[in-house]
């Protein structure tokens, strides 16, 4: 970035995943998300909802959404609950499927 100081060219460094959201660049522009285990997630500036500082954000449990982008798609519930106990897939709500069966 030195070598570029003093020219009118637009010049960006290549950062790492980790440094990206901690580049000064990137920490003005809300670039980034920071999620509530301290990990980052770029920023969709076309929602402005989720470049609220005050929004809380968590990634999705493993199975969290199986059953319901399973049935979106067209699975039944009972290919799913075949799934479920096949292992095929995981599903952090498999109890409440069960009773649906």
């Amino acid at each position: 970035m030195s070598i570029f100081k003093d020219l009118d060219a637009c010049v960006s460094p290549v950062l790492s995943l980790d440094e990206a959201p901690n580049y000064k660049h990137n920490r003005e522009r809300n670039s980034f998300v920071k999620l509530n285990d301290g990990s980052f997630l770029p920023s969709m500036n076309w929602l402005t909802d989720m470049n609220n500082e005050k929004r809380s954000f968590e990634m999705p449990k493993i199975g969290q959404h199986s059953t319901s982008i399973l049935k979106e798609i067209g699975y039944s519930l009972e290919d799913i609950k075949k799934f479920q106990n096949e292992g095929t897939i995981q599903d952090s709500c498999s109890k409440k499927l069960k009773s649906k069966i």
